[in-house]
């Protein structure tokens, strides 16, 4: 980062502190260059629209961008600064075993988009099994893609247009399905998908919170609709999202049963859980009845889990459409999404201590590949300190 009054982000765009007049001539140079190369395309393929027009206006300023910032004393830029490590992968046959630590050019900021500085980042176990980790919104392929999705960094670069947050703030947050992740030095992310993120809470605890902590929220509040005086079944209660849900439902008033291994029984308790349910030896419908199950299995859990739900009741699942209804009940599956105000209020249950992470192995960037082609049951969340 310069030591000047000028932010430069190594990803192509640039914001100023003091030198407002370079951002002017940065978005008139970029309209007028956007405008002309419109022109041409217009001549060449017919094409005429609004779409074309952002999409040649951001490419001029992505340009004028790498010009500002190599350009300087009559220095030729060199390729090599433009590129960062990030994990990638390119056969979805493959696995984990496909993943390779490699260079990749630097992000730049589309339109509403910022490009963030990695400090920490969150990996899900199974994200390599997703259709999106492969294919765009289009259904064609990707590859090489970048896995990861959720972050917690520094804002560097400001897309055209974007507003809401600035250079050099603090964010934690989740990047879209469809775009190259967070197991990279630099990501670029739409703005509305990421929240501040407090001085005092560490990079790490960050990276841990955005997956978890909204899907629990949404399938609680949102789609299970809970109120303070219901029960709760917290299928997967010890792990990364079932300890999440654990919490979250009992400090809405709810009584949570979680289920978990007979190892899994004190984390369960001390996450919040008012009776524990071991699935290595306890029969699961001695539960008896609940106004909401939280599934995060699927399959024959999931199936005898719907039994469960009372007259009104819901079943939540994380796992996909669910292979069994309830009677009299309704069953909702979900795909969490980005939401800044519920990041926000996520974020603030942890600084006043009314939430707790679920943090498991801590890796580098530089390492990561091997730890997580190991084998052995993980606890807690996976997370990649890509800086130190």
């Amino acid at each position: 980062m310069a030591k000047s009054n000028r932010h430069v982000s190594r990803g192509g765009h640039f914001q100023a502190k003091g030198d407002q007049r370079s951002i002017l001539i940065m978005r008139v140079g970029s309209f007028v260059c956007g405008s002309a190369l419109l022109i041409v395309v217009r001549q060449v393929d017919g094409i005429d629209s609004i779409a074309n027009a952002h999409w040649t206006i951001d490419f001029c300023y992505s340009i004028f961008a790498h010009l500002h910032r190599n350009f300087k004393d009559g220095e030729i830029p060199h390729i090599e600064s433009w590129t960062m490590k990030a994990i990638v992968v390119t056969e979805q046959a493959a696995g984990k075993a496909g993943m390779k630590l490699a260079a990749r050019p630097e992000p730049h900021a589309a339109i509403n988009d910022v490009v963030v500085q990695v400090h920490a980042s969150g990996f899900t176990w199974d994200e390599l099994t997703w259709p999106p980790t492969w294919t765009d919104r289009l259904n064609r392929d990707r590859t090489p893609s970048t896995p990861g999705h959720e972050l917690a960094g520094v804002v560097t670069a400001l897309g055209y247009g974007t507003t809401g947050l600035s250079v050099g703030q603090r964010v934690f947050g989740l990047t879209d399905w469809t775009r190259d992740g967070t197991l990279a030095e630099y990501v670029a992310v739409e703005a509305r998908n990421l929240a501040p993120l407090p001085g005092d809470v560490d990079f790490t605890v960050g990276a841990s919170l955005p997956m978890p902590g909204l899907t629990a929220w949404q399938g609680l509040f949102e789609h299970g609709r809970l109120r303070a005086g219901q029960s709760v079944l917290a299928l997967g209660a010890a792990g990364v999202v079932g300890s999440m849900v654990t919490q979250l439902a009992r400090a809405a008033g709810a009584y949570v049963i979680g289920t978990g291994r007979t190892s899994d029984r004190q984390a369960v308790l001390d996450f919040g859980a008012q009776e524990f349910i071991d699935l290595e030896n306890d029969a699961l419908k001695d539960v008896g009845t609940v106004d909401l199950v939280f599934d995060v299995f699927g399959g024959d859990i999931g199936k005898r889990s719907a039994a469960l739900i009372r007259a009104g009741g819901i079943l939540v699942t994380i796992a996909g459409p669910p292979e069994a209804r309830p009677a009299n009940g309704l069953a909702v599956d979900f795909v969490v999404e980005s939401d800044r105000a519920q990041l926000t209020e996520i974020v603030q249950r942890v600084r006043d201590g009314r939430l707790r992470t679920n943090i498991g192995a801590v890796l580098t960037l530089d390492d990561a590949v091997a730890d997580l082609n190991r084998t052995e049951r993980r606890i807690g969340k996976t997370i990649i300190r890509v800086r130190p």
